[in-house]
């Protein structure tokens, strides 16, 4: 259990068009077959409730959580989880502070747990949650996580970087983009260069944040003329679709994207173009969201006199 508990999850509902039949993938590529559909229905919730998490961070940390789990009650397969009784976390709750883990990685791992026994109860695959009733450690709140800078202190950091670098300027707008706008690793590593752009004359960055929100952050002067002496150095201003702060050699990236250009100016538009931009269609209105009056030709515009 400890070690194909993931594994399990994450197959059980992938499909492998290798194991389709060949009348079937010609009748309809995209339809189930008998046995799919049969083994779908057969999935149980245990691995529902893995497999419908989207978070990749979410599932590395649960699933490490379960097999904790499971290792320590003697779970062995996912419909032994059923017989969980209240006592079963109490006495891995006790565990877990004779181990010494910090208050907030137990509440963590006791969330995980009442998580999956939460889904378990929408399926009536259990009467209740026995997680309900287990007390968690307090978490701190006396003082914050994050260690406090003084402005001498932010302002050594901030210039620390060197000038007359593409990679020192590039770690000068990081820094100041994550000082002055309190943005996590995370979120600064998925900012695309689309996503520095002006909204009512103000500049701002739209930042995908955790659990798939996304919010708008009105750019600070210092990191605005910081990030554009980055994007002016590097010459990347163009690429809409590519990560706003770039690894990697800059003389190698230069040679790339001439390359690209080049390609792109020979073959049309969007022949060539990096992994970050993605291979969906653009954004459409929906049919049922558009005007009665809706029109792409200039001549039916009305003209004011």
């Amino acid at each position: 259990m400890r070690e194909n508990f993931g594994q399990r999850a994450e197959h059980a509902v992938v499909r492998r068009p290798s194991d389709r039949p060949a009348d079937a993938a010609l009748a309809r590529p995209d339809a189930l077959t008998a046995a799919e559909f049969a083994a779908l229905g057969a999935v149980p919730p245990e691995l529902e409730w893995f497999a419908n998490l989207h978070n990749a961070q979410t599932r590395r940390a649960y699933r490490r959580d379960v097999q904790d789990f499971a290792a320590f009650a003697g779970l062995h397969k996912p419909e032994d989880f059923r017989k969980v009784a209240r006592a079963h976390l109490i006495a891995w709750r006790q565990h877990l502070e004779g181990q010494k883990l910090a208050p907030s990685t137990i509440r963590r791992k006791l969330a995980a747990l009442s998580s999956l026994f939460d889904y378990l109860c929408e399926r009536d695959a259990v009467a209740h949650n026995p997680a309900d009733g287990v007390k968690r450690p307090k978490a701190s709140h006396g003082e914050g996580l994050t260690p406090a800078l003084s402005d001498a202190q932010a302002r050594a950091l901030l210039d620390a970087p060197p000038e007359g670098t593409l990679k020192g300027l590039r770690d000068r707008a990081i820094l100041v983009t994550l000082l002055f706008h309190g943005l996590r690793r995370d979120e600064l590593c998925k900012l695309k260069v689309a996503d520095l752009h002006p909204r009512e004359g103000v500049l701002h960055l739209k930042v995908n944040g955790k659990g798939g929100k996304i919010r708008f952050l009105p750019v600070a002067f210092e990191a605005a003329r910081r990030i554009d002496a980055y994007l002016r150095a590097a010459g990347h201003r163009s690429y809409s679709g590519g990560a706003l702060f770039r690894p990697g050699d800059p003389a190698r990236s230069q040679q790339l994207m001439t390359a690209i250009d080049h390609i792109n100016a020979r073959m049309g538009r969007g022949t060539v173009r990096f992994a970050t931009e993605g291979f969906g269609h653009g954004w459409a209105m929906r049919q049922a969201f558009r005007s009665p009056a809706y029109t792409t030709r200039w001549g039916d515009l009305p003209q004011v006199r």
